[in-house]
């Protein structure tokens, strides 16, 4: 695997217009300019095991999407703003992450409190669970 710079990463996600893109390999796996979780629930329902071993840069990763990024065995994550928590649990599991912004956490659209998928995530432990009920709310909430 070759480490991507932060720099020419998000410099791709800005010129595509993208809010999410996966490579692997030299190759795009996923990309999506859907904000939220929502893209991510996509990337490993369509990509699923291939995502193992790939590369993601995220223009927002919170606790909730390097949850995801666990799931879908992402091995490295760029993102132009994460939160302290979230870098802190993807090194924790050993997957190297970068963001040219880190913050205390993320929050709502508004800007008013914090993200209500983040909200979820504290109250979800296990990764995997965690994916599971997100992919629930979305299938329900369409």
């Amino acid at each position: 695997m070759t480490m991507t710079t932060l720099a020419t990463a998000l410099t791709k996600l800005h010129q595509r217009g993208m809010a999410l893109i996966v490579e692997k390999e030299g190759r795009t796996l996923f990309e999506s300019s859907a904000s939220g979780l929502r893209a991510w629930v996509a990337c490993i329902a369509e990509c699923g095991d291939e995502l193992r071993g790939a590369t993601a840069i995220d223009k927002i990763v919170g606790i909730a999407a390097a949850k995801l990024c666990l799931v879908a065995g992402i091995v490295e994550v760029l993102a132009e703003t994460a939160s302290e928590p979230a870098l802190t649990l993807l090194r924790e599991k050993g997957v190297p992450a970068q963001a040219r912004h880190i913050v205390p956490h993320i929050l709502n659209r508004s800007g008013t409190d914090v993200c209500p998928m983040e909200k979820l995530s504290a109250s979800i432990a296990e990764p995997q669970a965690f994916y599971v009920a997100v992919r629930e709310q979305f299938t329900n909430n369409v």
